[in-house]
């Protein structure tokens, strides 16, 4: 098809900035890692929120009354880990919505020193993973997903750095893989 990816990266919040959060490289990174996942031609839109957001968001549909770093809601049913998504119709491809809390991984960033640009793509990762109804409820699963997660988080580095190298800015600093699952799984 010739329908072209397209991630929205939205906001409310007042200032990105004082969280270390650009949103142009996330979008890239966000780009690059749909990519990966075999989903050039899919729409994916990002919020980047709050705690209030997310705390009422988890309790609506999660049942837990407290806020979380990431929630991703799949927006097809019956897609499962690893089929072809070839016979999903043009208008269709619609991978789902993601939500932040900027500034939950923010603290969770200061008391883990890593950075939030580190940070953001894991959990994009993992989020996409989830929209693709990978999960990691069973150990076996997790292993699974993680696994999943890692190959696209690799992917993403050698496409950043190739992308830097031609541009002048500073290079994209390969992503430690941090071990820590995102705060949901727990």
């Amino acid at each position: 098809g010739n329908s072209a990816m397209a991630v929205a990266i939205l906001t409310r919040l007042r200032s990105l900035t004082k969280f270390g959060v650009d949103m142009e490289l996330l979008k890239r990174q966000t780009q690059c890692l749909m990519s990966a996942a075999n989903l050039d031609d899919w729409s994916l839109d990002v919020h980047l929120s709050n705690d209030k957001t997310m705390k009422d968001l988890n309790a609506r549909y999660r049942g837990k009354d407290k806020s979380t770093d990431i929630l991703s809601f799949p927006f097809h049913e019956y897609l499962y880990p690893g089929q072809s998504l070839k016979h999903i119709p043009e208008d269709e491809r619609v991978l789902g919505e993601i939500i932040i809390s900027v500034p939950y991984v923010s603290r969770w960033c200061k008391k883990n020193q890593v950075p939030i640009a580190t940070r953001l793509p894991e959990l994009m990762a993992h989020g996409i993973c989830h929209c693709l109804h990978y999960d990691h409820e069973k150990e076996v699963d997790f292993r699974i997903m993680r696994a999943r997660e890692q190959l696209l988080l690799r992917k993403l580095n050698s496409s950043m750095k190739v992308d830097s190298s031609q541009a002048a800015e500073k290079p994209f600093e390969p992503l430690p893989l941090t071990q820590v699952q995102p705060e949901e799984a727990a």
